[in-house]
């Protein structure tokens, strides 16, 4: 596997991939070589055949995470939504304490149009502590899509207040403003958001 490993770094990839299989025949229950396989394809951007030595490490460990995790990013690149979405959730449950894949699982969620599902997956983020301003922007996004403004702007609020906030917040939640008839409020924030957003020069 470490020759596999040294062959991949040098770009060699079909020498890597004839030592992986050798070291898979010498020990079939050797999921971290299929693993690394998955990773040197990946590089080689081989992402079908990425996917499918992520999958042989599954089936040798499914409590495997980080092939999950792995295979849930390839799933992506290859288009497969549905694919990406479901390594995803397996991830984030075989690491119940992994914040960051909860997040991601909540990102792609989101960005695939589950929008309950991903208003229920980041509250489990903030749930842990670790939310970030990404965290309550994305959360409003999903809320918006469900129940409007209404639902959405104190998750737009929480974002503009957090030390990450970035301009996009401030911008969701002028407009949920204006949508509900609240103009003074929504020009106040315009302007705090070029305050928040300002460069500093030297």
């Amino acid at each position: 596997m470490e020759l596999a490993s040294a062959y991949g770094n040098e770009g060699r990839v079909d020498d890597a991939t004839r030592h992986f299989a050798q070291a898979l025949a010498i020990k079939p229950e050797y999921a971290v070589a299929a693993y690394n396989q998955g990773n040197t394809l990946a590089r080689a951007r081989r992402y079908d055949e990425a996917a499918a030595s992520y999958r042989s490490a599954i089936a040798i460990d499914a409590r495997f995470s980080r092939a999950w995790h792995n295979l849930a990013l390839t799933e992506r690149l290859r288009g497969n939504s549905d694919g990406w979405v479901e390594a995803m959730r397996t991830a984030a449950q075989t690491s119940p304490q992994s914040s960051a894949l909860q997040g991601e699982l909540a990102e792609a969620l989101l960005l695939t149009g589950r929008h309950a599902e991903a208003a229920a997956a980041y509250d489990k983020v903030v749930s842990s502590g670790h939310a970030l301003a990404a965290t309550y922007f994305n959360r409003g996004v999903a809320r918006h899509h469900l129940g409007g403004c209404t639902d959405a702007l104190e998750d737009y609020r929480l974002a503009m207040k957090a030390p990450d906030a970035a301009r996009e917040a401030f911008a969701a939640a002028a407009g949920c403003l204006r949508e509900l008839g609240r103009g003074d409020e929504a020009a106040e924030l315009e302007q705090a958001a070029k305050v928040a957003n300002r460069g500093t020069r030297r």
